[in-house]
């Protein structure tokens, strides 16, 4: 009779565990799936969105069939990132649908992994990397509605197992799965869908105990971020200095942008930390903290819905470390830096390729590159990509030391970016008569009542990240563009700085100085770039809240960082302009819509300066100052550039040269600063390194020199150029 007892003590006990697997009014176990359903039996609650079709196959290799057969819908499908932007498909759309809102309402603030079981027959490459094979949850929260999918997912492939990680949010409303295809051709069986508990809510760790390490002695750190290209010439010093005597900020933000190959970023990083060094020494003399950052974005692949180069390719993450160690190297112990902050908004839109890092383990093998070099320096991490606040639902936390992590924030997003876009359209167009629809803070935005406890709600997942890992918060981007209606700007603006401090997170605004639509000091008229005679309420904010700050101890005698002349002569023959167009050509290869002349008016100095005309259609073009270039030397090239009234274009330098036994002429860009020129009002000073480093000497040749400016778009542009300077210096 014991023994019977027993037995059926042991079965309710397994019973009971079985039954809570499944409790829907249980607590969520890590383990214990979510939702499962195999399509070989039922597709019980799935429902085909119009026109689209499925049908089960029976048997072993049985499922859902959904096959891209007539038309498909059109525009229904999307990708809605955190940022409220939708991209919407241009494929048509094959898509069934199920409803889990209730299924999955005891999961919410649980990480789950999606594993869908998939077999595909010839489904046509896409234009985005998330058509193809449709696989989504869809979340509407108590602010704004997104979806998560899976990416990269096309072709013919047998039966395999697609998965990835998903964080329902702890707000979430309501949430709805689909599975299908975007695409004109194809055609897939899914066999099964399971999702499983992989992480508990943030809200139920148990945080390290201690205080949150932050990496400086203050209460607060409050600054800006800048579009400063050069912080050691003239005008970076001004910026600086304004920053630090005229704001009463105590932090600033300075970019360093990888573009191109590895070996282009060498160069234009040996190009940049000069001006940093001598930049660094003027914030030293303002008291200033400085956070050193990279930028990757031209390292986007198109195709690939601008997912980083840095996931298709092991050598341009490695790129990332190296970049990272050089710097923490020649900056090792420098108080006056307070942070690297290792990668800004980096797109990660496609599995990993073999050999490459997810973002996660990025920045731990950056962040520990770092701390073996320099064990005291502070590094902001990011969360990946555009993901905004949301992104820390599903961030793993960084495993290195110094750790600090950096939101952005710009929700509501149509308030914080309201006409943007269409101002960029109207300054290259060059009109004002382009308009955009208004959105007011607070106030209804796209269906949602935003106003400061919205604000709170979405901050909620950051705020629930650091009370889970007990870490520090630096918001390293927020903003609101000046022509948001009304008080909206200031208000929005005040609500995110309240509830930043209310949390202990330090914050640079975005930006100063930097696109004129985020400058704090001026007006809300987006076509006058004037200041004001009186300061704005954003202004009077910001220095409100700067007016409490602390500094770091300034230098005994103040710094004047004169710009360091160039070891050598001038090799330019005629440089000023002044005898005429002598050592000037037109390159055969870009000379057509390209006119240039001696203009004898207005020169920087002297009698004559430079006048080079591109006409409107004309992508790349440019007139090339010779010069007698050496291998294995180190040139510095400066010249003084101005805008024509009512012109505008990117441009770059090149220089030009033979090499190889063919004298075969080769060009390479040279990374100058400022790195463009939007300016009406005179003349701007434009410097550059470059060292020519090839197998053999050069040979002559009358089109070695300068290529200059080198145009990249197809607008018409008039420029004056004038007291050219190409100088032999050290050669780092």
């Amino acid at each position: 009779m014991k023994s019977e007892t027993r037995v059926l003590s042991l079965l309710l006990v397994i019973a009971g565990a079985l039954a809570a697997q499944n409790d829907p009014a249980g607590e969520p176990r890590i383990g214990e799936k979510a939702y499962e359903i195999d399509f070989r039996q039922s597709f019980s609650g799935w429902v085909a969105k119009p026109p689209s079709s499925s049908r089960q196959i029976s048997g072993d290799q049985g499922g859902l069939e959904i096959s891209a057969r007539g038309g498909g819908g059109s525009g229904e499908a999307g990708a809605r990132d955190v940022l409220g932007v939708v991209d919407r498909s241009q494929a048509a759309s094959f898509l069934v649908s199920i409803g889990l809102g209730r299924a999955l309402s005891k999961y919410r603030g649980c990480l789950l992994e999606v594993v869908v079981r998939v077999r595909a027959d010839q489904i046509l490459t896409p234009a985005k990397p998330w058509e193809g094979l449709r696989i989504v949850m869809n979340y509407a929260t108590s602010t704004t509605p997104f979806n998560h999918c899976a990416f990269g997912n096309w072709g013919t492939f047998p039966v395999k197992d697609i998965r990835y990680r998903t964080r329902i949010p702890a707000d979430a409303k309501d949430i709805s799965m689909d599975l299908g295809l975007l695409a004109p051709a194809g055609s897939a069986v899914f066999e099964s869908v399971a999702l499983t508990v992989v992480d508990l809510p943030l809200a139920q760790k148990t945080p390290p105990v201690g205080p949150a390490y932050k990496g400086h002695p203050f209460e607060r750190l409050r600054g800006f971020v800048t579009g400063i290209a050069d912080a050691g010439d003239e005008k970076g010093q001004k910026a600086i200095g304004e920053i630090g005597d005229e704001w009463k900020a105590n932090m600033f933000k300075l970019w360093f942008r990888a573009k191109g190959d590895p070996a282009q970023v060498d160069r234009d990083l040996a190009a940049w930390l000069p001006g940093v060094d001598r930049g660094l020494a003027f914030a030293k003399s303002k008291g200033l903290y400085v956070v050193l950052h990279l930028g990757a974005f031209e390292w986007g692949v198109r195709e690939h819905g601008d997912n980083s180069r840095i996931y298709e390719d092991p050598a341009y993450a490695q790129k990332v470390v190296d970049i990272w160690k050089l710097i923490a190297a020649r900056y090792k112990g420098n108080t006056t830096i307070y942070a690297f902050e290792l990668l800004n908004e980096s797109c990660l839109r496609m599995p990993p390729a073999p050999g490459c890092p997810d973002y996660e383990t990025l920045m731990e093998r950056a962040a520990l590159a770092v701390n073996a070099i320099d064990p005291a320096r502070t590094v902001l991490v990011q969360p990946e990509e555009w993901w905004g606040i949301r992104s820390f639902e599903r961030l793993r936390p960084i495993r290195a030391p110094n750790v600090v992590y950096a939101p952005h924030v710009y929700h509501p997003f149509s308030v914080t970016h309201s006409g943007v876009g269409a101002w960029y359209a109207q300054y290259r167009a060059k009109t004002k008569n382009v308009t955009w629809e208004p959105k007011a803070y607070p106030g209804l935005v796209d269906g949602i009542l935003w106003d400061k406890d919205a604000v709170r709600r979405e901050l909620q997942p950051a705020r629930d990240f650091q009370i889970a890992y007990n870490v520090h918060m630096n918001v390293s981007e927020f903003s609101c563009v000046r022509w948001a209606p009304g008080e909206s700007r200031v208000r929005l603006l005040r609500d995110m700085i309240d509830l930043f401090e209310e949390y202990g997170w330090d914050w640079m605004y975005h930006g100063y100085p930097e696109f004129n639509g985020w400058m704090p000091q001026l007006g809300s008229d987006p076509f006058d770039e004037r200041r004001p005679l009186t300061p704005t309420a954003t202004e009077e904010l910001l220095k409100g809240w700067f007016s409490k700050n602390q500094w770091l101890p300034h230098s005994a005698q103040p710094v004047v960082l004169a710009i360091p002349e160039p070891a050598g002569s001038n090799i330019l023959p005629n440089g000023g302009i002044e005898r005429g167009t002598e050592g000037w050509l037109a390159h055969s290869d870009f000379s057509k819509g390209i006119a240039f002349q001696v203009k004898a008016s207005n020169a920087h100095q002297g009698s004559a300066c430079l006048r080079i005309t591109k006409a409107a259609g004309t992508k790349y073009g440019g007139v090339l100052a010779q010069a007698p270039l050496e291998n294995g030397k180190t040139y510095r090239l400066t010249c003084w550039m101005r805008m024509e009234e009512g012109s505008e274009s990117d441009l770059h330098f090149t220089v030009q040269y033979p090499f190889g036994p063919s004298g075969r002429l080769k060009q390479i860009g040279v990374a100058f600063s400022p790195a463009k020129i939007f300016t009406k009002e005179g003349w701007t000073r434009l410097t550059g390194r470059f060292t020519l480093r090839e197998s053999e000497p050069l040979k002559r040749h009358p089109h070695a020199g300068i290529m200059l400016p080198t145009f990249t778009s197809e607008t018409g542009a008039t420029y004056d150029l004038d007291d050219l300077e190409l100088c032999e210096v050290a050669t780092p």
